[in-house]
């Protein structure tokens, strides 16, 4: 985990004028869901996670991780659950993922196994999701060290 200590995300501070909200174009409303957490389908939530990762996105990471209660963010602490986002933005370092065929597991949870690729290297792991409150979905879990190569420094 030390790799991981060197790649923290920052944050830049936003100006007092700073749009607080989606963008709304004349011939583009926001998206539906704008504004909700988890995602529409178990694809989607699976997608979401891995786009938030790719992003080092923790706001977006937590809108989407949870469990049948709905986000991690309204039921755990946040100063512990940002800690195991920091850690976890280490294993996001790919340039391409492909999500596979899902597969139904124990409690509506469904599996989907995911390659992440970062230049020559590709791992596949997998993701966890399930159904949680207001019939969005959650990614629960992933297997974070059928990846750990994503931690480590890239050959030059």
């Amino acid at each position: 985990m030390a790799a991981c200590s060197s790649n923290k995300p920052t944050t830049q501070p936003q100006p007092n004028n700073a749009p607080t909200g989606p963008t709304v174009s004349n011939n583009n409303p926001p998206p539906a869901d704008a504004g909700m957490t988890g995602a529409p389908t178990a694809r989607d939530a699976a997608q979401a996670f891995l786009d938030a990762g790719k992003a080092q996105d923790l706001q977006a990471l937590s809108a989407v991780w949870g469990s049948n209660q709905g986000p991690l963010r309204n039921t755990e602490d946040r100063a512990k659950l940002e800690k195991r986002e920091l850690i976890m933005m280490c294993f996001f370092q790919f340039n391409t993922d492909s999500i596979g065929s899902p597969k139904a597991a124990a409690g509506s949870r469904v599996v989907f196994p995911v390659t992440l690729t970062r230049g020559s290297i590709a791992r596949t792991t997998t993701i966890t999701t399930m159904p949680g409150p207001g019939s969005r979905w959650y990614v629960e879990t992933i297997d974070l060290p059928k990846i750990e190569a994503f931690c480590q420094k890239p050959p030059n």
